[in-house]
């Protein structure tokens, strides 16, 4: 049911493929699929929520130039169907991004807010310093606006970026998002454990790790990667899949190591994604022919592998702190796919879920390829079973319209 609410904004790093397609084909790196995902997610549950317009503001998740993107500057664009968009145009230049990003996104902010007196809700995806600090900065004489920050990564645990920017955000980035963290009238965080590395007010704080935004993808692809009858190559394999980061921190090496300790034929190892490791998985793909890397796929072709194989895995292990403040996207991606799914205990993933899943007992010593032999030795009517259940946990209680409604009860 649609609700009356103030008007909202929504500071994103959206990179609609209809708006983008040139920048998309000139990027040099991986697209920011999680990301992507999240805010498009959160997009689809401010439409079904709300009544009023909603004004998505985007200066997108490209990779500078010249390492990770063909283009020094991302021009501007504006969509005002089906969703109203107004992209920011920003030099593509480390660091300097930022700033132009900042500039060019609270002038656009400015203008709306001079305008329009209403009520506002601004709400920035990520804790970027130029989406959080042009929401604070702006509409100083609009008294009626309040401001949210979704906070899905944290400046503590960078991940993949070189020494120099880890000690610019060590230095630099963390000491400004501190300050502009206390301007914040809600927080939106992945984890209950992200309140108290944060220091915010917990009052403040909803969790919402996920939003599942369910859409069908073609078959037709699939024949791409086995051009023999290809039901017939899935029904007489076992085949277990990984999608995601191909890095060793995420436990995809451990995992490759440990599938070639496992003599069953008819089992395979299939992963898709792009990372540090890939040399590595294609060495082990000569090593043993039941590896098969995939590269990096479509979303479309992603979808309908999950859908097909036998056994989704995700070997991060609860090694790290880190884990505390991550829940891993693919945790929702996997279980709404209708198959069964195999993953560690992990600190950032709430109880709830592993009531749908299988998960390596390291309590008592197990090991990933044991695990993955134990699940495949359960008949396959009881491990279609948890799956469907947890597809119809995921659909209906991890939806889009369900997560951000929670948001608006919780503002309220």
């Amino acid at each position: 049911m649609p609700m009356k609410t103030k008007k909202v904004i929504f500071i994103c790093g959206i990179t609609p493929y209809s708006l983008y397609g040139v920048e998309h084909n000139f990027s040099m790196s991986p697209p920011q699929y999680a990301a992507e995902r999240f805010q498009q997610a959160f997009i689809s549950g401010l439409k079904a929520v709300l009544e009023s317009d909603i004004l998505i503001v985007t200066a997108p998740f490209f990779g500078s130039w010249p390492i990770n993107h063909k283009l020094s500057y991302i021009k501007k664009k504006i969509q005002d169907f089906p969703l109203k968009i107004k992209g920011i145009s920003y030099l593509n230049f480390p660091l300097i991004k930022n700033i132009n990003k900042f500039i060019n996104i609270r002038k656009t902010l400015n203008k709306e807010l001079v305008e329009n007196h209403d009520e506002y809700i601004l709400i920035s995806y990520s804790l970027n310093v130029a989406y959080v600090a042009s929401s604070v900065f702006c509409g100083y004489k609009n008294k009626k606006i309040k401001r949210c920050v979704i906070i899905t990564d944290l400046p503590d645990f960078p991940g993949d970026c070189n020494y120099f920017y880890k000690f610019y955000i060590s230095f630099f980035e963390k000491k400004i998002i501190k300050f502009l963290l206390k301007k914040m009238d809600f927080f939106v965080i992945l984890t209950e454990q992200m309140q108290s590395i944060l220091d915010i007010c917990k009052n403040k704080c909803i969790v919402i790790e996920g939003i599942y935004q369910h859409r069908e993808a073609s078959t037709e692809q699939v024949h791409l990667y086995f051009p023999e009858n290809s039901s017939c190559y899935f029904d007489s394999k076992k085949i277990l899949m990984y999608c995601g980061t191909v890095d060793e921190r995420y436990g995809v090496k451990k995992l490759v190591d440990d599938f070639n300790e496992i003599h069953d034929s008819e089992i395979e190892l299939w992963i898709c994604g792009g990372g540090a490791s890939v040399n590595y998985i294609k060495s082990m793909c000569n090593f043993n022919s039941k590896i098969k890397y995939l590269g990096i796929l479509s979303m479309d072709n992603i979808l309908v592998l999950q859908k097909k194989v036998d056994l989704l895995i995700n070997p991060r292990s609860n090694v790290g702190e880190f884990n505390k403040y991550s829940f891993p996207s693919k945790t929702m991606e996997y279980l709404a796919s209708g198959t069964p799914t195999l993953m560690y205990r992990l600190d950032g993933i709430p109880e709830e879920y592993y009531r749908y899943c299988y998960t390596v007992n390291t309590a008592c010593g197990e090991t990933i390829k044991n695990a993955i032999v134990r699940v495949f030795n359960i008949p396959c009517s009881e491990r279609k079973a948890l799956a469907l259940s947890a597809r119809e946990f995921i659909l209906t209680k991890k939806n889009a319209l369900k997560q951000v409604e929670r948001f608006f009860e919780f503002i309220s």
